[in-house]
């Protein structure tokens, strides 16, 4: 032990002290998830039905999770299908601490396409990871944006996801 610790006194352990040689972390064989409150628990949010763009340039939320204290990575990805008139400019996938908006301080909490896509197709942006380090639970919503002239029949897909990675 000595050298691993430093006191400015001396140093009494009390009771069994178990000393390893070197630590892993070990994986699984038998394709099982990481226990709540683990490394690498995962947490995944995905919306129940296709939505509806909000009003143009305006943010809707597609999907949220609850994050519990300690370190998140979260990954988003926002799918659009457009419809048969689609007259677009623009679209947002958001990471964001609050509903209906996106953080965009943050580069890694937003992806910004300007294209304008070819109508009748799904299009798949994806935002993030984002990084949380958090001391209480903390609501994460996924939140997209449609710049449009016409909607004409474009909705928010079903395929749409967020997801939540513990990393510590």
């Amino acid at each position: 032990l000595r050298g691993l610790f430093q006191t400015e006194s001396t140093a009494t352990i009390k009771g069994s002290l178990t000393v390893y040689s070197s630590a892993t972390i070990k994986g699984v064989t038998d394709a099982s998830v990481a226990p709540t409150g683990y490394w690498q628990e995962v947490l995944i949010s995905s919306p129940n039905s296709a939505a509806a763009p909000a009003a143009s340039t305006d943010y809707v939320t597609i999907a949220t999770v609850t994050l519990t204290a300690g370190s998140w990575d979260v990954y988003g990805s926002c799918v659009e299908q457009t419809g048969g008139t689609t007259a677009q400019t623009r679209s947002y996938c958001a990471i964001s601490t609050t509903a209906n908006n996106a953080d965009t301080a943050d580069g890694d909490s937003y992806t910004e396409i300007s294209a304008v896509p070819t109508v009748s197709a799904y299009w798949n942006i994806n935002a993030g990871p984002r990084r949380f380090n958090i001391s209480s639970n903390t609501t994460v919503y996924l939140t997209m944006n449609l710049a449009y002239s016409v909607l004409g029949g474009a909705t928010i897909s079903i395929r749409s996801k967020l997801k939540a990675v513990r990393v510590r």
